[in-house]
């Protein structure tokens, strides 16, 4: 009796296991889909701390400050106010910074990448190409 009881004991857990990995999965790909959204919904689309007038942290004040330098229309998503966009904005780029700038819904990097882009004029470039 207690070597059934144990046998149904494992096969329930397998069981929730595989419901989690599944529900992970659909996680997965519903966080993607949304990241895809956001991405389209402008040209530049920066994911940041904070929101375009009030950003919570120096490198975010920084991208602002540039695009709106620049006099560009952008979207800023606020990371702190939406934990998944966060999550779900460093799986899509495989880059574990926040900020992170997009254009065309392509990473052009985090703050550094994007800075150093800036400072050679090659976003600039990008932006007309």
């Amino acid at each position: 009796t207690k070597l059934i009881l144990l046998d149904s004991l494992l096969q329930e857990m397998l069981s929730m296991q595989n419901v989690q990995r599944n529900l992970f999965r659909c996680y997965n790909i519903n966080a993607q889909e949304r990241i895809c959204s956001m991405l389209n919904r402008s040209k530049i689309v920066i994911f940041i701390y904070g929101t375009e007038r009030n950003p919570l942290c120096e490198k975010s004040r920084e991208v602002v400050d540039i695009l709106k330098g620049l006099q560009l229309k952008f979207e800023a998503i606020n990371v702190t106010k939406d934990y998944n966009a966060e999550a779900g904005v460093k799986e899509y780029s495989s880059c574990p910074n926040i900020p992170q700038v997009y254009y065309k819904s392509n990473l052009i990097g985090d703050h550094e990448a994007f800075l150093q882009k800036y400072q050679t004029g090659e976003f600039q470039k990008i932006l007309t190409s």
